[in-house]
């Protein structure tokens, strides 16, 4: 597109901004077109240089456009000077061209004019008189008209001339049908309404001067399908018009003669355009039911109607017609109408008798007479109707809208009402109900009226019936139940009850007792005014229809015959498989019984019915049933008032009165309701009552409560399985009541009650104090019903709930039975003054179905019994309860707890197990369980607990550190806990078992924490010895040092009211305790009797563990205990022994030994505590137990052991159990200078720390060289080595660096001083050293990995954090610096990573190591090679100088 050219002229031209925005985009867009087009063919430079052109030319011009856009900003007063100095130069312009053609014409034009000769007399006329007088007269008398009549002259001549007409009309003889006339302005107007309108007036005043027709307009219009248009042509009025003017001068009544005229021609006119209406009517609406029979021009109409009866009832006269024709009389004055068959007198109106002009509307004639007719037809239904005695009330006709309405019953509702119409089009009967809705009912009764209407009373009988059915029906959609007109029941016919019943009946399933049917039947009884209604309830069951041979018809009789003939062929069926059933093994039979369950039965067979009477049917005593009391009296006044005198007056309602006060009635039947009501409450009564029959449950039968509903009192509970006789005859006593109730209406719900009384127990509640408590027991009907329903889906599943109510009944009962005796004996031992149980737990809740204690020291925990039916055995649950616990710590050997009670059935001996196990059990519960990544070097991303807790029975758990180390720990008696390793065997101490690394120096790590009260306790400590050094301790000796029982508890007085099994508790020196109270074991008895199954966790118990047989004293284990001899002289020679007792020797084996603690020292060594931290940064310190610390620092020297072992720059010198001591060598290939130095790793004296000393090389001023750097790295050691979370990754690291050059190892010290001794005056940035790759650092190696390599080159990481000056919170920013040395070169640079991931955060990473990258770059360039190493120096400058922006 060529540019815009602007033509320079005085003004300029102006153009729109944004068209010259559209005009450069259209020319860049058309230009880059062509080069699209163009560039292909050309070569690549070409194509390079044309972009560029194109870049540049574009560039150029919207430049322009916006130095343009800019300046159009301000160019408002340029705009207006621009517009001022404009005006001036057109004002110029003006003025010269004035000038230049005055002088134009001055010299050319003006030069040759010339002016003609005027005629001066004319224009003297013309400018002095105004006018041009001077013209012909001829011309004046042939256009200008003469003068007219004045206005007086006028009025006086119209005036005479009216006198003039109103005397002829005087003297004339004048129709009465014309007296409607007007005369003025000497005229007179006559009007016939809805005919004509007709103007005369006179030539003269003379007699004999006839009258002058002026205008005649007939009136005569067809409203319906004239649309407003004349119905008289303009030639037809102008003949009519000459015609009546001929008349008028003959005949000697004009007038007379005028009207006969005009109106003989309206009436034609009106029969016509009926005729053409009826035309149209057939055409467009009626159709065949209307026909035009004969039509006579201007004489008659004769219309037929009701042509297209279905039906002709006998002895009536088919065709009814209309005819439509003049009066008799030689003079009529309208249309007459005459019926065919006559109408009677009553029903003859003016608007069917005759037809005004003014209402020509064939459609509503035939509409009226319709009307009048079906008045008739009805009269003569009313008639028929009145003979029955209980439809004379309830007849109601409205002859406004012909109808008939018949109320069913004394309280209708609008469906209840039969309203009987004729079809206006046919004439036939049409019945509805009073709802509109047509149904088969209507349709009977319809089609016998149309018939035969003398059998309509008997028809109307069943009518009335399936009506009542039909209400019933629709009073069940309130109710929860399934109606239906029909069942499936195949002894219908032999039933004797069921075959008796009427046909009109309503049969009424329970939804939750689908078992029972309730069947309605419907009567109607001659003279009656009320339909009788009967009700039968009847037990069905399900069948698949091969039960009875002879199978009759089910209850719908319409299909009868076609269900008859299927049921036939089901019971050929049925003998050709008993035939060949007999053929058949045990395996086919129980094949063809499960399809059975398995097909859902499609029949019923009906069994016992009984008849219900509703008004003796009350909810409870002394109720009566709404209606029933009052019928008989109602009844009486309904008949009084038949014959009172305002019966005239409701015949006179009208169909929309009927239906008005029927809409107030309720469509809900209230008898009905109730009966319903009745039978769904007691129903599930008669299921419970079988079922406790069947159960052999005493009950006294159903009872009603008043304000409450039914419910069955139960006398006697049976005796429950496993339970004696004398606890029976003990307990049943002290139930007062029990009752069982539905409460709920949905009956969803099943309530026991139970009223106890001298409960044993008290809890802490308010509700059970005293000896009088109420049991609630619930059961949910709908979890038994969908339980069976769903493995039962033929037979009798609606029994199933009842099964399942008194089966739960009889389960509660016997868990209270259960839990009964147990709080028989605890409430004993909690009386015993002498004892002291009742110091260790007290009763928190006993409601006889659950018992539940408090127990420990502050009475915080809680343990729960109760009888489990399904695990037949007792069900023990812990919880908690006050601000003290979190969890309760029996949780963890919950499991053995609970077998052990079931075992021995002993509640004090429980209870003594959670007394003394409940302190260790706490601690326990102290140490940290919490997943922790890095365990393993070689699988960084794997999680590892750091304890995981594995009972093995209630008083032996197993304590699992890190999936690699196990400690075995064993509750004893007098507060006392034996801890030993458990990865020596029991039976062979100097074999390890598989899976398990022993814990060096356990034994004298737990030494530490032995305190007066474990050796006051009997447990006396092991001292060194020989025969200690020489050979492991007996296995038997952890099991044999603990006393069997706590004797200081002793046995409460016996019990006179209960025969009970006496307590294990009770002391063996107590005079009072039977022998067989030694039956049961004590809890930390060395008996093997009680085993726990430990292989839950993968670990098995002591009784299980592999090559570890039970102590019976033979066998392997034989070998490795003393004989008591030896032990004896053991003993006394150590009694002799005047030295005193050296320490113990550290060997692996002496951890197999078990170390005896007290509670209070077990506490302290699983109880969290904040570590000494030196690091400089502030945080929250880290909370540790001193057994954690022992084992991570076990962990880690074991660990460092590996690593020295695998590094070939370090060499091990010597491993002790108390530390390890290892140097630098170099390899072997290698000509580098080493450090030689010494380092030695070794545990504190607490056992719960590592520390690292490092000895400098011999020679002179080593050590002072040295000095200062040693310092600082034992102090990183301490600091970030060996400190929580105690990662192999960190050592791993670490004990690189120390391999690593003299130079090399100094600048890493130097960075690990300048972590230690921040300076933030000094340092931009915070710099820590990485000894494991963080998550948030480059991906060379999955997080966690050991972040320091050493071979030819050297990689490691640093991080620099700062804080960021906008963040409140006070976040810091942080970079990660990979770090590579090139050892030869000795250069410094960062890392090359490649990210994997995409992202904001990889994009901000990139940012980051770009900007490092370029600050190493800078001072590699800047900063001379001196030949020292260059890590610190580098590092250094990233923690002065880095630049990067904040977040």
């Amino acid at each position: 597109m060529a540019p815009t050219e602007i033509a320079p002229d005085t003004g300029g031209t102006k153009i729109n901004l944004s068209m010259l925005i559209d005009f450069l985009l259209q020319k860049t867009y058309h230009e880059l077109t062509v080069l699209s087009e163009l560039l292909p063919r050309k070569s690549d430079i070409e194509r390079k240089i044309e972009i560029v052109q194109f870049a540049s030319r574009t560039r150029q011009q919207f430049v322009r456009l916006l130095a343009l856009v800019k300046w159009a900003a301000s160019a408002e007063r340029v705009d207006k000077c621009q517009a001022i100095s404009t005006i001036l130069d057109k004002q110029s312009m003006l003025f010269v061209d004035t000038a230049d053609m005055l002088a134009k014409m001055s010299r050319e034009t003006l030069v040759k004019a010339r002016l003609p000769t005027f005629c001066l007399p004319a224009a003297v006329d013309v400018l002095t008189g105004g006018t041009y007088p001077r013209l012909p007269t001829c011309i004046r008398d042939k256009i200008v008209p003469p003068d007219p009549i004045t206005a007086v002259e006028k009025a006086k001549t119209l005036q005479r001339l009216n006198q003039v007409v109103q005397h002829r009309l005087v003297t004339a003889k004048l129709p009465p049908e014309m007296a409607n006339l007007v005369i003025a302005d000497g005229r007179v107007k006559f009007r016939v309404e809805h005919e004509f309108e007709v103007m005369l007036t006179l030539m003269g005043d003379e007699s004999t001067i006839p009258w002058r027709v002026l205008s005649i307009d007939f009136l005569v219009q067809d409203k319906e399908t004239g649309d407003g248009k004349s119905l008289v042509h303009a030639l037809q009025s102008q003949y009519i018009h000459q015609l009546v003017q001929s008349r008028l001068f003959v005949e000697e009544d004009p007038l007379v003669d005028l009207y006969k005229c005009l109106h003989s021609f309206c009436l034609s006119l009106q029969l016509q355009v009926l005729h053409f209406q009826a035309k149209q009517l057939i055409t467009e609406r009626w159709g065949e039911n209307v026909r035009i029979e004969e039509f006579v021009v201007g004489k008659k109409l004769v219309i037929s109607y009701w042509r297209t009866r279905g039906v002709v009832q006998q002895g009536q006269k088919p065709g009814h017609k209309v005819t439509v024709c003049g009066d008799n009389n030689d003079n009529p004055t309208c249309l007459c109408v005459q019926h065919s068959p006559p109408l009677p007198f009553e029903c003859t109106s003016d608007c069917i008798s005759k037809i005004s002009p003014g209402d020509l509307y064939v459609e509503k004639l035939l509409t009226h007479t319709i009307k009048a007719q079906s008045n008739v037809k009805l009269k003569e239904l009313l008639q028929i109707l009145t003979k029955d005695s209980s439809l004379r009330s309830r007849v109601t006709m409205d002859e406004s809208c012909p109808s008939v309405a018949i109320q069913v019953s004394s309280d209708p509702t609008p469906a209840e009402v039969v309203i009987i119409t004729l079809s206006e089009r046919n004439g036939s009967f049409q019945v509805s109900l009073g709802t509109g809705e047509y149904n088969v009912i209507c349709s009977e009764l319809e089609s016998t009226l149309n018939t035969n209407m003398e059998q309509f009373l008997t028809v109307f009988k069943d009518a009335r019936c399936q009506l009542y059915v039909k209400r019933y029906l629709k009073s069940t959609a309130q109710l929860p139940v399934t109606a239906s007109l029909s069942l499936p029941i195949i002894n219908l016919s032999e039933h004797p009850q069921l075959s008796q019943l009427s046909k009109h009946k309503l049969y009424i399933c329970f939804k939750k007792q689908p078992s029972y049917c309730l069947i309605v039947e419907v009567l109607c009884e001659e003279d009656s005014e009320e339909v009788k209604t009967r009700y039968h309830l009847t037990k069905v069951e399900s069948s698949f229809g091969e039960d009875s041979a002879d199978a009759s018809t089910p209850a719908d009789s319409s299909s009868g015959d076609q269900k008859a003939k299927r049921v036939e062929v089901k019971t050929e069926g049925r003998k050709s498989q008993e035939q060949s059933r007999q053929s058949c093994d045990g395996a086919a039979r129980n094949t063809v019984q499960e399809n059975n369950r398995k097909r859902r039965p499609l029949f019923l067979v009906a069994g016992h019915m009984a008849t219900l009477n509703p008004q003796k049917m009350t909810d409870f005593a002394g109720s009566q049933l709404e209606g029933i009391s009052s019928t008989g009296h109602s009844s009486e006044s309904k008949k009084r008032k038949l014959n009172s005198p305002e019966d005239n007056n409701k015949r006179q309602k009208t169909i929309q009165d009927v239906l008005s006060e029927g809409t107030e009635n309720s469509s809900f039947h209230l008898t009905f309701g109730h009966v319903v009501a009745i039978c769904r409450a007691r129903i599930p009564f008669i299921q419970l009552r079988e079922e406790l029959s069947r159960h052999k449950i005493i009950y006294q039968g159903l009872t009603s409560e008043a304000g409450v509903g039914l419910a069955v009192r139960l006398s006697n509970l049976p005796l429950p399985k496993d339970c004696g006789a004398a606890l029976l005859s003990s307990f049943q006593p002290n139930v007062l009541d029990c009752v069982l109730r539905l409460p709920d209406e949905s009956q969803e719900t099943c309530l026991l009650e139970m009223i106890m009384d001298n409960c044993p127990l008290e809890g802490l509640s308010n509700s059970e104090k005293g000896c009088t408590r109420h049991l609630m027991f619930e059961y949910s009907v709908h979890d038994f019903g969908s339980e069976d329903s769903s493995e039962n889906s033929g037979g009798d599943t609606e029994e199933n709930w009842a099964k399942g109510v008194v089966t739960k009944l009889l389960n509660d009962w016997c868990s209270v039975c259960k839990l009964y005796q147990h709080a028989v004996e605890l409430d004993a031992y909690l009386k015993d003054s002498q004892s002291h149980f009742r110091h260790m737990c007290r009763v928190y809740s006993y409601n006889y179905k659950q018992l539940t204690l408090q127990y420990d020291p502050d009475k915080q925990s809680l343990v729960t019994f109760e009888w489990s039916v399904e695990q037949s055995e007792f069900v023990l649950t812990f919880g908690y309860c006050g601000p003290y616990l979190s969890a309760n710590p029996h949780s963890t050997t919950a499991k053995h707890l609970q077998q052990e009670f079931n075992k021995h059935q002993s509640l004090p001996y429980i209870v003594q197990i959670l007394h003394d196990t409940f302190r260790p059990l706490s601690a326990i519960a102290k140490l940290s369980t919490k997943p922790t990544l890095g365990i393993q070097v070689n699988r960084p991303h794997m999680s590892f607990r750091k304890f995981a807790v594995l009972p093995q029975s209630s008083t032996h758990v197993l304590l699992v550190y890190r999936n690699n180390n196990a400690l075995e720990v064993r509750f004893r008696a007098k507060n006392l806990v034996a801890i030993r390793d458990a990865s020596y065997s029991l039976v062979d101490p100097s074999k390890n078992k598989p899976g398990f690394t022993p814990i060096q120096n356990l034994k004298v790590f737990l030494q530490l924490y032995v305190d007066e009260v474990a050796k006051v306790g009997g447990i006396t400590s092991r001292h060194a010895s020989t025969a200690d050094d020489e050979a492991p301790p007996s296995p038997i000796a952890m099991e044999t040092d603990a006393p069997v029982i706590d004797p200081q508890f002793t046995s409460p007085q016996p019990m006179q009211t209960a025969n009970l099994t006496p307590s294990p508790m009770i002391s063996r020196t107590s005079p009072q305790a039977p022998p067989s109270s030694m039956s049961v074991p004590s809890p930390f008895s060395s008996s093997p009797s009680v085993n726990s199954p430990g292989n839950i966790y993968g670990v098995g118990s002591p009784g299980s563990w592999p090559m570890s047989p039970q102590f019976t004293g033979t066998g392997q284990a034989t070998k490795f205990r003393p004989s008591p001899s030896t032990q004896a002289s053991t003993g006394a020679a150590q009694r002799q022994a005047t030295t005193p007792p050296r320490q113990l020797t550290a060997r692996t084996w002496t951890a197999a030994a078990p170390t005896i603690l007290s509670h209070s020292a077990f506490t302290k060594l699983c109880s969290p505590a904040p570590m000494t931290s030196a690091s400089i940064r502030r945080s929250q310190p880290v909370m540790l137990s001193p057994l954690e610390r022992f084992l991570c620092c076990v962990h880690l020297k074991r660990h460092l052991t590996r690593v020295v072992q695998n590094e070939e720059s370090l060499t091990l010198v010597r491993n002790e159990l108390n530390g390890l001591v290892f140097k630098v060598s170099p390899p072997s290939s290698s000509m580098q200078a080493t450090t030689n130095l010494q380092y030695i790793v070794s545990l504190d004296s607490t056992y719960i720390a590592l520390r690292l000393t490092t000895k400098p090389p011999a020679g002179p001023g080593q050590e002072a060289s040295w000095k200062d750097d040693l310092n600082t790295l034992d102090r990183f050691f301490e600091t970030k080595v060996a400190r929580a979370p105690y990662k192999a990754s960190a050592i791993t690291a670490f004990a690189r660096l120390l391999g690593a050059p003299p130079n090399i190892l100094r600048d890493c010290i130097k960075i690990m001083k300048l972590e230690l001794n921040h300076d933030p005056s000094k340092l931009k940035w915070r710099v820590e050293w990485c000894l494991s790759i963080p998550p948030n650092g480059p991906e060379i190696a999955p997080p966690g990995t050991p972040a320091v390599v050493l071979k030819t080159k050297m990689l490691f990481f640093i991080q620099l954090s700062k804080p960021i000056p906008t963040s409140l919170t006070g976040e810091e920013q942080i970079v990660v610096v990979p770090i590579l040395h090139d050892i030869q070169n000795n250069t410094v640079q960062q890392a090359e990573v490649q990210p994997k991931t995409t992202g904001t955060s990889s994009s901000v990473s990139s940012t980051h190591a770009a900007i490092v990258t370029s600050t190493l770059r800078r001072w590699s360039e800047v900063t001379p090679r001196t030949g020292e190493c260059t890590i610190f120096p580098a590092v250094l400058e990233l923690a002065r100088n880095l630049d990067i922006p904040p977040p």
